[in-house]
């Protein structure tokens, strides 16, 4: 084997490993709360630029984790 198929043979190891300890459905439920929080609170007006990248980057990795739990299963 070469070097990057041991890599990509260990990074999905590792992405399948991540799976088994909580489901796609549970990470994402989580990160959607921790976003919903976020984004209820009375300050709302005074967020900032840095903080809706947050949440934009936040809804960008449950779509991530949406379709690695499709293909980890």
């Amino acid at each position: 084997m070469t070097t990057l198929q041991n890599t990509l043979s260990d990074e999905h190891e590792i992405i399948k490993a991540f799976f088994q300890t909580d489901s796609p459905s549970e990470i994402i439920n989580s990160l959607t709360f921790m976003t919903e929080s976020l984004l209820c609170t009375e300050n709302m007006e005074n967020m900032s630029l840095e903080m809706r990248m947050h949440i934009v980057n936040q809804n960008r990795v449950i779509n991530l984790i949406a379709q690695l739990g499709e293909h980890y299963r």
